[in-house]
């Protein structure tokens, strides 16, 4: 049977042990939150770079929009001036048949 010198001297050594694979894992986690945190901060570049082309696709939707606007605004005016002159016209054929 182990002395009781024996048994603490195993007992000491088993902790220091654990100490030595304690610190590794702290120095592991440590490693890891590094690397965590620089992949978060790559994800939140992509986001701003995804948030500016955003808005400047919506920009030129909007200035796009503001265009076809102008173009609907021009035809429909064409339009209106297209039927009354289409009807003054009906309407001086039907005077003059008259």
């Amino acid at each position: 049977m182990p002395t009781l010198d024996e048994r603490v001297a195993f007992l000491e050594g088993t902790v220091t042990e654990n100490g030595k694979r304690v610190d590794e894992l702290r120095a592991l986690v440590v490693q890891l939150d590094a690397r965590v945190d620089r992949r978060f901060d790559t994800v939140d570049r992509r986001f701003v770079e995804h948030d500016r082309r955003f808005s400047v696709i919506e920009a030129q939707i909007g200035a796009l929009d503001r265009k076809m606007s102008r173009q609907f605004q021009w035809l429909m005016g064409t339009l209106v001036a297209l039927l009354i002159a289409v009807v003054s016209t009906l309407l001086g054929v039907l005077v003059t048949l008259e």
